[in-house]
């Protein structure tokens, strides 16, 4: 079985437990989200998420609720635009078990998305209740930030504290030895394609075609696409499958495995970024999605402000209008790959 089909069996399991805590009627939703509109395992578990922040405000700030159980369609058909705003106001700074939870402008907004949907479902779906007192409420303003990313000459530093470890230890850079070639690829790869953190763990040995620069990788909304990449990103793959990776002879079909042999976890390449980063580019917080910020936006500069490419070669879905483009979009997401090249 396939990773991302073995973490999606996993992540359902985890959130169907959970919601047998909610009101019975919560179901209907879930199910509605995972089988008629074919919502990812996360996207279900970042619902579960959010509602489960607004049950718990509920019974913290109204008198009427005690327990999730004492939640209705009625009570929550009562509810007001005032009570959504009370709510996103609760949500900014909030104690839950002893542990302090906050809200920035982003998570409110997504929350109150995530509510939304929650509503117009009963609302518009089921029509069970007359109200959607969240579709009133508009979303909080977000602070217009700068894309953080590096610079071609930053991902050379990058690469080269990679290779060379000059920011490390004696002792550290022994350590690190046995997992060189596997970092060098690992980041390599990232800022040579783009693809997300959790695509990048999900690929398979078997799912890189190293005649066509091409990888197989499973995308958000359940699609398997393909990616393709320079002759940089191949060298470090070739390097570390045939000098590093072959050596550790186990069964374990992914492709970038951990130190004790099985499929590398999305956290151990957020330590792994963040750990050459740290040493490399000391005036930027660099994380798997900023290394896929630098892609996108290299590649728009590089390709004479290409939107529609970035959209092919980060898998995106918006940008409607370039619907006549599709039959390009092979060639996009090659061309991609080969102008990434230029700044590894």
């Amino acid at each position: 079985m396939k990773y991302h089909e073995e973490h999606r069996i996993k992540v359902i399991e985890e959130y169907k437990q959970a919601i047998e805590e909610m009101p019975s009627f919560v179901k209907r939703f879930f199910t509605f989200y995972e089988v008629t509109k074919n919502a990812s395992a996360n996207t279900i578990r970042a619902y579960y998420y959010d509602l489960e922040a607004f049950f718990y405000y509920l019974t913290q700030e109204c008198p009427v609720i005690n327990t999730y159980n004492d939640i209705t369609l009625e009570f929550l058909d009562s509810l007001v635009m005032q009570d959504i705003q009370e709510y996103l106001s609760f949500l900014t700074h909030y104690e839950k078990n002893g542990k302090i939870y906050t809200n920035n402008e982003v998570g409110r907004a997504r929350k109150l998305a995530s509510l939304r949907s929650f509503y117009r479902y009963y609302h518009t779906v089921e029509k069970s209740i007359k109200n959607n007192p969240a579709l009133a409420m508009p979303s909080p303003q977000q602070a217009t930030k700068d894309v953080t990313a590096l610079t071609q000459s930053e991902i050379k530093e990058l690469l080269a504290e990679v290779y060379d470890k000059t920011g490390f230890s004696e002792h550290q850079k022994a350590y690190m030895t046995k997992t060189h070639y596997r970092d060098m690829a690992l980041i390599t790869l990232l800022l040579g394609t783009g693809i997300r953190v959790s695509e990048c763990v999900g690929i398979d040995l078997d799912d890189v075609n190293y005649s066509e620069l091409a990888i197989s990788i499973h995308r958000k909304g359940n699609k398997d696409t393909t990616v393709y990449f320079g002759e940089s990103v191949a060298d470090a793959l070739t390097d570390y499958v045939t000098l590093e990776r072959k050596a550790k002879d186990i069964d374990e079909p992914a492709l970038f495995i951990s130190s004790r042999g099985t499929r590398i976890t999305v956290r151990s390449v957020e330590r792994i970024v963040k750990k050459f980063s740290e040493k490399a580019v000391k005036s930027k917080k660099i994380s798997p999605h900023k290394l896929r910020s630098s892609f996108a936006t290299l590649l728009y500069k590089e390709n004479n402000s290409d939107l529609i490419q970035v959209k092919d070669a980060l898998g995106h879905k918006g940008l409607s209008v370039v619907q006549r483009y599709v039959n390009n979009s092979e060639a996009s997401k090659k061309q991609a790959g080969k102008t990434a090249n230029k700044w590894l």
